[in-house]
């Protein structure tokens, strides 16, 4: 009996030692970043009341430490997803409307430049790099790891920049900024520039429907995905469409790491629930509620896949919408009765859309390196911590020279 005493507690011991060396083990194989767009900290709580039950617990709970960023851009206090993306990219803030651009105020020449972003580093480093993201693939986050253009509305110029570029692949919608198919997508682009074409003469392939994707089981070629013309569908009207040919986010989860997990200097993925935004915007609760959920089963689906001591895990967000508050109204509706916005169509204050708010954003972090984001940060710090756990080569001096790297 005494020795089986002795061993429960040597394993329990050797489970607290696995632990601990996780948390405090600074260097990480892989990373994922995971990006709930317009998700401040009141989403997070509106969703896992949303279940009914004030003690239930969704993926958020299981993260080990936690902190806050500091989202204001370089010309405003209330940020954009452009210069929110931005600055989680390349470690230096910027304007609003900036893809992947620095703010020319504070260069030493008051020149504009193109920023170096981690995914640039982490292609350098001879890790494969995927992004994934619910919107089109040339919106304003995802667009910000790899593209360079003065304003997000761009995109068009967006779609362009992956012809040059060594990801291994990007999934979403957007396929009208791809095709000159007005059969296919009735907004496709109108300057004969067939990308689809372009990029498969560069040996990527391109896909547009589930299974389609599900049959790719390497990217020794690199993968386009674009599922729909615009922005993939919110998932609550999704997951009632029979023989479905988008994915969701949590499908295309599990399949980018399935294809990555196996790479020998590692990953670097990055996942953005886009439409959580989206639905800020509407002030839809049933949306809201749905788009987070999907991006906690996404959560789950990596949470289970990876381990731990070589993977960093970091879910965090550009910026809050609406001003989403949970106030202490009584009915019979439940959470959704208790749920307000400050702004849009529902909001106290009335207009077509609600706007983002300058509210400080979670960063939740589990894994190799996690100890390095606890507690208050700026959110362009964010890359520059990724940088080091990763053990990536430092940011270039262009990025490094700009006043909004390093920030008093």
């Amino acid at each position: 009996m005494k020795l089986l005493l002795l061993f429960c507690l040597s394993f329990y011991s050797l489970v607290l030692l696995a632990d601990d060396l996780e948390k405090t083990n600074t260097k990480a194989r892989n990373a994922i970043m995971f990006i709930g767009d317009g998700m401040g900290i009141s989403y997070i709580t509106a969703a896992r009341l949303n279940t009914g039950n004030p003690k239930a617990k969704n993926m958020f709970d299981k993260f080990t430490t936690i902190g806050l960023a500091k989202t204001f851009a370089s010309d405003q206090i209330v940020t954009d997803s452009a210069a929110g993306a931005t600055a989680l990219a390349t470690g230096v803030k910027t304007y609003n409307g900036s893809i992947g651009k620095s703010d020319k105020r504070y260069e030493p020449d008051h020149i504009s430049k193109n920023l170096e972003t981690i995914v640039d580093l982490a292609i350098r480093a001879g890790k494969k790099v995927g992004i994934i993201t619910t919107t089109s693939v040339t919106h304003a986050t995802p667009a910000s790891f790899y593209a360079h253009v003065d304003s997000r509305g761009s995109e068009n110029a967006i779609a362009t920049f992956l012809l040059e570029e060594k990801i291994s692949f990007v999934l979403g919608g957007g396929r009208m900024f791809f095709t000159t198919n007005k059969k296919d997508c009735l907004k496709a682009r109108i300057d004969k520039r067939d990308l689809i074409k372009e990029l498969t003469n560069k040996s990527w392939k391109v896909v547009s429907t589930k299974s389609e994707l599900m049959k790719i089981k390497n990217v020794d070629n690199p993968v386009l995905g674009v599922f729909s013309c615009e922005h993939i569908n919110f998932e609550v009207d999704l997951l009632k469409v029979k023989n479905r040919v988008q994915p969701t986010l949590s499908e295309m989860v599990e399949w980018g790491i399935s294809v990555l997990e196996d790479e020998p200097k590692g990953y670097l993925l990055i996942v953005e629930g886009g439409r959580i935004d989206h639905a800020g915007h509407l002030n839809s609760i049933p949306y809201l509620m749905s788009e987070m959920r999907s991006f906690d089963a996404a959560i789950e689906v990596a949470y289970y896949k990876v381990l731990p001591q070589e993977t960093l895990m970091l879910v965090t967000s550009d910026h809050e919408t609406a001003g989403l508050a949970i106030n202490g109204i009584t009915d019979n509706r439940g959470v959704e009765g208790k749920l307000t916005f400050a702004t849009g169509p529902r909001g106290f204050i009335k207009m077509q859309q609600a706007v983002h708010t300058g509210i400080d954003v979670g960063v939740f972090t589990r894994g190799a390196g996690e100890s390095l984001f606890g507690g208050f940060m700026y959110n362009n710090e964010i890359p520059q911590r990724l940088q080091k756990v990763l053990g990536l080569e430092e940011f270039s001096e262009v990025n490094k020279n700009n006043k909004m790297f390093k920030i008093p």
